[in-house]
């Protein structure tokens, strides 16, 4: 069999001898003094050599695009580039030795000049199709269902149009027109999907502007030579009258167009962009402090430095208090110490200050006169440092010119502060639980309080009739279920798991309940459900940590269930019709994975029918991923076997005998994770 490799050489080679075949017969036709107007096998050949030609370099850089990965936009653009220089001093020197035979030598054959012009055609459907598999990666990136079906209707339409090189038509044919507008049309419709300019820093983008412009430069010079060339009447196959190469030049030089058009407008908002990503890194750098367990000065400086980068504050403070308001810490960036604590009680006093949340103001003139005298500040930013009603100290900023501080300054700042309130007072209870040896009561105390989160029972109803257990994997865990009544008939069931386990999976989980209980309310469909928990989770959660949920909501009174899935693992469906259970399929991606709008476009709501007898059989994958002593994992086979051979029983002992069979599987294995499984029967 063939391999890669040598098919490609085949390729080439065939690609080649077409083009040597063309430039031969046309050679012969100009020497014979052919009438290459006159539909005959001469001008069916030239047609098909033509094609065979174009198409074998089409389907060449398709295979080579296919293979191409991971390449940034602008490292794509410079080969490209590269490729244009190397085919573009090709085209001049071969001017230069025409217009050399030309006007000195006087020796400019008819078959010098078809030579050239052959060569020409080469270098201009390497370049066009080159940078037509280019603006296709560029175009299908972050490619909806609808662009893609319009780009393969274009790439299709544009193969097509190969056939009406067989005819050799005029530019005065109406026809020419019918095929070339359309097609051409299609191509710019399509080039008008630009989402990776918004991907690009400014440097790059700049960067982008000056390629796309040299491409297009290229497109534009590959296009006059050919011009030039088509005055010529020792030519024999005129490239400028194939609908296929017109539409290529249209698409190629118009997507460049359209590229520096596009990059140009987003110039401006680039900078305020990158500034909002300046702000995301310093909020992360400043998660990361918290998670490195770092002593609280080092948390007071990375504070100090963010914030005062985020707002480009003049000057700017640090006051933190014990919980007896005693000052123990000031930090301070371009005031001094002394002058800190003075304008800040003056401060305070002048607005009447209680430190309860953020203010904002412009300072009243001459109001720091006597404790800064070297320069005149106008605005000024306080934020406390609150965590649970504690205050933990002031944050001060200062700038030089009125109104200084945004809303959204004054909104990071709070966040930065509200976490830093949040890292003191861990810092301070971490501290009182490692002095006072009391580390594992306190776990054993937020374990307790986990579970209450938990529902310990569930109501009965004439529906259904459910039973849950589940079991941490360290002192506190990050699996979460519950069930909430929406009406006499419907219900929602959820069952989800934080990534990672521990006091940080715990936390989201605390959170993801709080939010789950919030949007509950508001009795949205399952896959809105998840795209407004993702909304309000990816605000709270580590860059690092996401969810898996599932959400079922529950018509009892039509008899079916709507789903929804966000990547967690796959429910069992038991129906008692087939006495056999399945999974229930569904797309869906984790919380806080994708932190953006687009979110709800990765998950659906499926709907299925149930009857009596049916079970629903909900889990977390630490339940599939358990091993036994020989390492084996439990898996879903043994789940669904285990549900066939148990459905006669209730939910409560279908349950119980499911963990003595599971702790039987994974006899003295050490745990490595949590454990949850919910068993609904329906009535």
């Amino acid at each position: 069999m063939l391999s890669r490799e040598n098919i490609i050489r085949i390729v080439v080679s065939v690609n080649i001898v077409s083009w040597l075949l063309l430039l031969g017969l046309n050679l012969i036709t100009l020497l014979q003094g052919y009438d290459k107007t006159t539909f005959g096998v001469p001008i069916a050949i030239r047609g098909l050599l033509l094609n065979l030609f174009l198409i074998l370099v089409f389907f060449y850089f398709k295979a080579r695009s296919e293979e191409e990965r991971g390449s940034s936009f602008v490292d794509q653009l410079v080969r490209l580039l590269d490729v244009g220089w190397v085919l573009a001093l090709i085209s001049i020197v071969l001017r230069f030795a025409d217009f050399f035979f030309d006007q000195f030598l006087h020796d400019r054959s008819a078959q010098m000049i078809l030579l050239f012009y052959h060569i020409h055609i080469g270098l201009v459907t390497l370049f066009l199709t080159q940078t037509f598999f280019v603006w296709k990666k560029f175009i299908l990136y972050q490619r909806s269902r609808r662009l893609q079906l319009t780009w393969q209707i274009f790439e299709y339409a544009l193969l097509a149009s190969l056939f009406f090189n067989f005819f050799q038509l005029d530019s005065s044919d109406a026809l020419f027109y019918i095929i070339l507008i359309p097609l051409s049309l299609l191509g710019i419709i399509t080039a008008f999907n630009l989402k990776w300019v918004a991907y690009l820093d400014v440097r790059d983008k700049w960067k982008a502007i000056l390629l796309t412009f040299l491409i297009g430069l290229f497109c534009a010079y590959f296009f006059w030579n050919l011009s030039t060339y088509a005055r010529d009447t020792e030519i024999v196959t005129n490239l400028i009258q194939s609908v296929y190469i017109l539409a290529l030049f249209v698409f190629v030089g118009g997507y460049s167009v359209l590229g520096c058009a596009v990059l140009l407008f987003n110039l401006p908002t680039s900078v305020v962009f990158e500034q909002k990503i300046e702000e995301l890194l310093d909020f992360q750098r400043l998660t990361q402090t918290f998670q490195a367990k770092e002593n609280e000065t080092q948390v007071y400086e990375t504070l100090l430095q963010s914030t005062s980068k985020a707002s480009d504050a003049d000057a700017a403070w640090l006051i933190v208090a014990n919980e007896n308001r005693q000052i123990t810490n000031v930090l301070t960036k371009n005031i001094q110490k002394q002058q800190a604590l003075a304008t800040e009680k003056k401060i305070v006093k002048e607005l009447k200050y209680t430190a309860q949340s953020p203010i904002s103001e412009n300072i009243r003139k001459g109001l720091l006169d006597g404790i800064i005298d070297d320069m005149n500040y106008q605005s000024v930013l306080l934020v406390p440092l609150i965590f649970q009603d504690k205050l933990h100290g002031t944050l001060g900023l200062l700038k030089t010119q009125k109104d200084g501080f945004t809303t959204d300054n004054v909104e990071l700042i709070s966040t930065f502060a509200r976490m830093t309130g949040v890292a003191i007072e861990n810092f301070r209870l971490v501290s009182k639980v490692i002095e006072n040896e009391r580390y594992q009561e306190s776990l054993n105390i937020a374990r307790k309080v986990q579970q209450k989160l938990l529902p310990d029972h569930f109501d009965d109803n004439n529906y259904f009739e459910i039973s849950a257990f589940s079991q941490s994997g360290d002192e506190v865990g990050g699996d979460y279920y519950d069930i909430f009544q929406i009406s006499d008939s419907r219900v929602i069931l959820i069952i989800g798991d934080v990534s990672g386990k521990g006091t940080s999976a715990a936390f989201h989980m605390a959170q993801m309940k709080g939010i789950f209980h919030s949007l509950v309310e508001l009795h949205p469909p399952p896959h809105r459900f998840l795209a407004l928990a993702n909304n309000a989770l990816s605000r709270c959660l580590d860059k690092d940590q996401f969810i898996t949920a599932s959400v079922f909501m529950i018509d009892s009174e039509k008899g079916v269930i709507h789903h929804a899935r966000g990547g967690h693992c796959l429910a069992i469906y038991y129906s008692n019709e087939t006495q056999s259970s399945s999974l229930l399929q569904n797309k869906g991606m984790g919380l806080g994975l994708l932190r953006r709008p687009d979110y709800i476009k990765h998950v659906t709501t499926k709907t299925h029918s149930y009857q009596s007898g049916d079970w629903l059989i909900l889990y977390t994958d630490g339940i599939l991923e358990a091993r036994n002593a020989d390492g084996d994992e439990f898996g879903e086979q043994r789940l669904l076997t285990f549900t066939d051979t148990h459905t006669g029983l209730s939910t409560t002992h279908f349950i119980d005998a499911f963990w003595d069979y599971f702790r039987h599987f994974c006899g003295e294995s050490e745990q490595q994770d949590d454990y949850t499984i919910v068993a609904v029967r329906f009535l």
